[in-house]
């Protein structure tokens, strides 16, 4: 008999992910021997992001946390060897590219699947000239997975009929009450409006807006934690009216939103996997009631304006952001306390923990 753990998450990320930090707090408190599988591209594993679960990395950096051909390879042969050594009885995957590689050596080894679709594969990839076998990626690693997991009711409305059999809605909402950890020494400058930019940072996650803004408004002030995904970014942290923090753990993130005027959210919507996200940050600016910025063209974007959970303006209009950003009122009189009373009432993960855990649970037996 197997004296190991019966439940692997899976993911290609350091543990900092919110989502998978619930999930992985939620499958430990619920069910025992849960693991979670990661990458350590950065030198940094959020250990204490994944609850009771264990915990174990792949320790190769990768500079701005991109993964080279090599290092990716690597990776799946070091799940691999986890796999066949511990022999789990379910494998919790992210997206569909990883349930895909795990449906491969099923056959052998002999695990249940559950793929959590975080951004379809084929939607991320939709301007590739490889979009054909991003597809069939896509196809085959639902195909492959025992059951499915979906964010919201429109990512379900996009499944086949015979992946709706098998799927189920675990929606994206925060952690009532989640932990919130403020910047240390934070002191606001009077008539300073601050900004926070957490999780990705990028070009193509607004570096270019921004700056564009703090180069029209010098009271503005921006509040930064997490990745540097590209040169524009490392540039973008050197400003003198930015304040980078760093990687840091998911309660610090939220801190970080805590002292903030406003949270600041970009997706293109030409692409189609923005269109359709259901991002963690939005969730967790009502966690701590700030309210997100979030250009329109976007399903979320409906229901940020129909809750009042935040401000919309317009993707290629910097004047339509600084419109949003400039208006002192629109942070004063933003209702902190409803919305996190909202949150908890109607939006919170709790209500998604036991139907999670009774889906990976149904699996082990």
């Amino acid at each position: 008999m197997n004296d190991g753990p019966e439940i692997f998450v899976v993911h290609q990320n350091d543990g900092s992910d919110v989502r998978i930090g619930k999930i992985c707090r939620s499958l430990s408190a619920s069910l025992e021997n849960v693991k979670f599988l990661g990458w350590k591209k950065g030198g940094h594993a959020a250990v204490d992001n994944v609850g009771r679960a264990q915990a174990s990395f792949y320790d190769r950096q990768v500079r701005n946390s991109r993964a080279t051909l090599r290092s990716g390879i690597g990776f799946l042969l070091w799940l691999l060897r986890e796999v066949y050594k511990e022999r789990p009885k379910v494998i919790y995957c992210v997206n569909e590219e990883m349930s895909f590689f795990f449906g491969l050596f099923r056959p052998f080894l002999r695990y249940k699947i559950v793929c959590d679709i975080f951004d379809p594969i084929a939607d991320r990839k939709s301007h590739s000239r490889f979009y054909f076998v991003y597809f069939l990626v896509q196809i085959l690693g639902r195909y492959f997975s025992d059951r499915l997991v979906v964010t919201d009711r429109n990512r379900l409305s996009r499944l086949s009929g015979s992946e709706k059999n098998k799927a189920i809605i675990v929606e994206n909402f925060p952690e009532c009450f989640a932990e919130f950890i403020t910047p240390e020494n934070f002191e606001r400058e009077a008539g300073c409006i601050y900004i926070s930019f957490v999780g990705s940072l990028s070009e193509r996650r607004g570096v270019s807006h921004l700056l564009s803004c703090l180069r029209r408004a010098k009271n503005l002030r921006v509040l930064c934690a997490g990745w540097l995904y590209d040169s524009a970014a490392e540039e973008f942290v050197k400003h003198p009216q930015v304040k980078y923090y760093g990687v840091v753990s998911a309660a610090h993130s939220r801190g970080v939103m805590s002292v903030s005027d406003f949270v600041f959210c970009i997706y293109d919507p030409s692409i189609v996997n923005n269109i359709n996200a259901s991002p963690n940050k939005i969730y967790d600016a009502m966690s701590v009631g700030r309210p997100s910025v979030i250009n329109r063209g976007l399903v979320v974007s409906d229901f940020i304006e129909r809750n009042r959970f935040g401000f919309l303006y317009d993707y290629d209009s910097i004047d339509s952001l600084m419109s949003v950003l400039l208006v002192g009122s629109n942070a004063v009189e933003f209702n902190s306390t409803g919305v996190q009373k909202k949150c908890c009432d109607h939006y919170s993960w709790e209500a998604n923990a036991a139907r999670l855990c009774g889906v990976v649970e149904s699996l082990l037996h």
